[in-house]
């Protein structure tokens, strides 16, 4: 054996025992977690995977690779760690820039959205200001003493202290105690309740009184907030209402709402205490409408006024003067004993409404018809006192106007019995209850009936014959007159023509009168409603008279002047019915297409025992003959009337001395007779002693 192989030998034994050594050395665990560790490859498998190629070259004697490769290793495995470790700084680095650039961005867009926020928040308190500063609102903040906490710097003139005064004080320091009980009161109940509640209240501020509406709103337990607002402008204006409402606007006085509810008041305390009296005045001013139609409705206006402010003054200061309307005005009497009261106070107001009034420059007079209504225990409603004396003034004005009358219950009765009659008069046409009677119409020339007066009467299922006075008044009133007054012609002008088809030979023929309402007279188409009438029954024209009366024609002059020409034309004759008790007759003969003159029952009732009566019909004769016109003297009852009316010249008389009404069938009896009256016998002079008076061979009828 050479050297060489001696010293590998003793190399290889060498060797063999180092390769054991690190053999057993790679086996064992702590040794690849060491190296592991050394190379920062933290996997155990991983180091003992990468050191296997060295493992298996030293285990194959060569041990200057496997120390090589074993460095190597080593070597890399620290490049890898170092790589690593270097990744890891610069990605930690990335994301410590990016989290820093997105806090950056982050803490930007939160200190935009604050300075957004901050100038939004500025400018909204700003404008608050603005807002608050611009209402006339108040408000307060106070505590539950009443202490002022805060005060808005708004309609600072309604405070009633200045803010700076107002600022810590209680509220029974700086207004009247009256005030700050019903400030502290609701405080106390808003805080009670833990809700807001409204009131209303008024302050005198700065010597004026205002109204304000106020909502107390709870902020905490023990504080609340304040807003009032100024309604002085809503609480005059309900106020006007309110005055409207129960006021008459064009005098100022108490109107029917007021007057009623005063009249309520009364009642009640009259009940509680029987020696409380009262009394209603109900006043008409008489003629009122003939004012304002010639003056027109200004001056009739300022006519009122005039009158309320003289009523005003001359009642108590406790009476209370109002107006109903129109031209009514009511005083109710307080305190009042005894009728006598009340009589003492309709004089004085009729004292002072006597003396002239001065309006639109003229002089005027007026008077009032005065009812009287005490007040009694049975009354019970205010509508009850104003009916009675609304009652009592119409019959003042019954009897005469310028006047007063106490009211009775008769007139009561009376009233409820007219009711009654009204509700049944509009029944009556049709039902057939209504009649005509026939007064005769006597020539003083030939005795004979020349006409007849048709006169309607009401036969009541219940209360029998009604006279004319009872009814007529109602129908003209209500209107009923019309279709009344058209029957009426229709039934007379249809009776007179069957009597004149059953006595041809009669001349001149009879004729009928009947009388025209007023109502009638206006109506337009009058003149053609006769025309058809005339037609329809085959009486002539010259078989009808038709009687208007004075008033009837003076009421509307125009109007009736067309109307009674209308009527002229056709041929129908036309009278002036109560000629003389008018207040301008002889106007109306020569304006009036006239034919006869009806003189009024007073005067020749009256003319045989009176020589003024008897002188005016002497007069009224006279002038009806110089105007071409016919006399027919009405109301005729002795013999001694006939006498005198013919010796002055009468054509005609009509009266209970020759007959009453009577129905159709009683005057036909008369009409075979034929004289009613003898005739004056020829030659016979007019001033004797009328021999033919005494020897009437007429029956009455």
């Amino acid at each position: 054996m050479s050297g060489s192989d001696d010293a590998a030998s003793a190399e290889g034994g060498g060797g063999n025992r180092a390769t054991r050594a690190v053999r057993i050395a790679l086996r064992s665990p702590l040794v690849w977690t060491c190296l592991a560790t050394a190379t920062g490859m933290f996997s155990f498998e991983v180091v003992k995977t990468a050191l296997a190629p060295a493992l298996t070259m030293w285990e194959s004697h060569a041990i200057t690779i496997a120390f090589c490769t074993l460095v190597a290793t080593v070597v890399s495995g620290l490049a890898l760690r170092h790589e690593s470790w270097l990744q890891r700084r610069v990605l930690g680095e990335a994301t410590e820039r990016a989290r820093l650039a997105e806090a950056h961005r982050t803490l930007t867009a939160e200190a935009a959205e604050r300075q957004r926020v901050e100038a939004a928040l500025r400018a909204s308190e700003a404008e608050l200001r603005a807002l608050i500063g611009a209402m006339s609102d108040v408000i307060l903040v106070l505590d539950r003493d009443g202490r002022h906490l805060k005060i808005a710097p708004c309609a600072t003139d309604r405070l009633y202290r200045p803010a700076e005064e107002l600022l810590g004080r209680r509220l029974t320091e700086v207004m009247p105690a009256e005030n700050a009980a019903t400030f502290l009161d609701c405080i106390h109940r808003a805080l009670a309740s833990g809700g807001p509640i409204d009131t209303e209240y008024d302050l005198t501020i700065g010597g004026q009184r205002l109204w304000f509406a106020a909502t107390v709103s709870p902020m905490t337990d023990d504080a609340v907030l304040w807003v009032a607002r100024d309604i002085t402008e809503r609480k005059a204006a309900e106020e006007a209402l309110r005055h409207d409402a129960y006021h008459d606007p064009l005098t100022g006085l108490p109107n029917r709402a007021y007057l009623t509810d005063l009249l309520r008041r009364a009642l009640a305390r009259s009940s509680r205490n029987p020696d409380h009296g009262f009394a209603v005045l109900f006043l008409d001013c008489d003629r009122f409408k003939l004012i304002n139609d010639s003056l027109g409705h200004a001056a009739g206006d300022q006519l009122l006024r005039d009158v309320a402010e003289r009523l005003t003054g001359a009642v108590r200061p406790s009476d209370v003067v109002g107006r109903l309307g129109g031209d009514e005005f009511t005083i109710l009497l307080e305190d009042v004993a005894d009728a006598s009261d009340a009589v003492r106070a309709a004089e004085r107001v009729q004292s002072v409404l006597a003396e002239p009034f001065t309006v639109a420059g003229r002089e005027l007079f007026t008077s009032v018809s005065v009812g009287i209504a005490v007040g009694r225990p049975e009354y019970g409603w205010p509508d009850e006192v104003l009916r009675d004396a609304d009652l009592a003034m119409y019959q003042a004005k019954a009897r005469g106007r310028a006047r007063y009358e106490l009211f009775t219950p008769e007139l009561r009765a009376g009233a409820d019995r007219r009711l009654a009659l009204e509700n049944d008069l509009r029944r009556a046409v049709e039902r057939g209850e209504l009649r005509i009677y026939y007064q005769p119409i006597v020539s003083l020339e030939t005795g004979r009936i020349s006409s007849a007066e048709a006169l309607v009467r009401w036969q009541h299922p219940e209360r029998g014959l009604i006279p004319p006075a009872e009814f007529l008044p109602i129908a003209e009133e209500t209107g009923l007159i019309v279709s009344i007054g058209k029957w009426v012609l229709e039934s007379a002008c249809r009776q007179v023509s069957a009597w004149q088809a059953t006595s041809p030979e009669r001349h001149p023929p009879m004729s009928v009168s009947v009388n025209v309402a007023a109502a009638q007279l206006v109506l337009a188409g009058f003149a053609d409603t006769v025309r058809e009438t005339l037609a329809a029954t085959g009486l002539t024209p010259e078989s009808l008279k038709l009687e208007v009366t004075e008033g009837i024609i003076s009421a509307d002059a125009a109007a009736a002047v067309v109307t009674l020409t209308e009527l002229a034309r056709l041929g129908v004759a036309l009278l002036i019915d109560d000629f003389g008790t008018g207040h301008s007759s002889l106007s109306y003969l020569h304006r009036f297409p006239i034919s006869t003159v009806k003189i009024d029952q007073y005067f020749v009732g009256r003319m045989d025992t009176s020589d003024e009566c008897h002188e005016i019909v002497r007069t009224i004769v006279g002038l009806a003959h110089a105007l071409d016109m016919d006399v027919v003297a009405e109301g005729v009852e002795t013999p001694k009337q006939v006498e005198l009316l013919r010796a002055l010249g009468s054509e005609y008389v009509q009266g209970y001395l020759l007959s009453r009404p009577v129905p159709s069938e009683g005057l036909e009896a008369v009409l075979r007779d034929e004289t009613v009256l003898a005739p004056l016998p020829a030659g016979r002079a007019v001033a004797e002693p009328a021999a033919w008076v005494g020897a009437l061979t007429a029956r009455r009828i």
